[in-house]
């Protein structure tokens, strides 16, 4: 849709989304003299937190473990963290959904360095997962965090690593 609206609007139309599968209340909630339609339950702050954390990524649509099971393949994914978000005590690994005319030779060799420096984070090999990931920074936005990240956990390095990245902010 980006370029029909970049020639009806004169600019880019950018936004950040969170999509997440569960179950949810929606409904008009309220009282008499004020209410509205809403929504409610953990599915539904899990899919906000979701579209706040793209920004930490640099990512502009993540995707829940539970919305990929459900696409079963309908198109690509890559996983990029397991995340602990404000408000839950489980963490949930997260992915970015890929569009399939995008994958060229070049993103799938991005796409694997990215696994590599992913798998080696998860294993708290910190310096050699900065490695990887600073070889690709300039080709994939997600890597800057992680460089930034491992950084922070190489100089205060947790004492029961858990692979897992606890998101402090909404």
């Amino acid at each position: 849709m980006r370029p029909a609206l970049r020639e009806s609007l004169g600019k880019d139309l950018k936004m950040r989304v969170g999509v997440n599968t569960g179950q949810a209340v929606v409904g008009n909630m309220g009282s008499h003299s004020r209410f509205d339609y809403t929504m409610i339950g953990d599915a539904v702050n899990l899919t906000a937190r979701l579209e706040g954390i793209n920004k930490q990524f640099g990512t502009y649509v993540l995707i829940s473990e539970s919305t990929m099971k459900k696409i079963n393949g309908a198109f690509p994914v890559r996983e990029i963290s397991r995340v602990a978000v404000v408000g839950r005590r489980e963490a949930v690994v997260v992915y970015e959904p890929m569009i399939p005319e995008d994958i060229n030779e070049q993103k799938q060799q991005i796409m694997k360095k990215f696994a590599k420096g992913l798998k080696l984070f998860y294993a708290g090999d910190f310096q050699q997962a900065q490695n990887i990931f600073s070889g690709i920074i300039q080709e994939d936005p997600v890597v800057r965090s992680y460089v930034a990240k491992c950084g922070e956990l190489i100089e205060n390095p947790p004492k029961d690593w858990d692979e897992v990245w606890v998101i402090t902010t909404k």
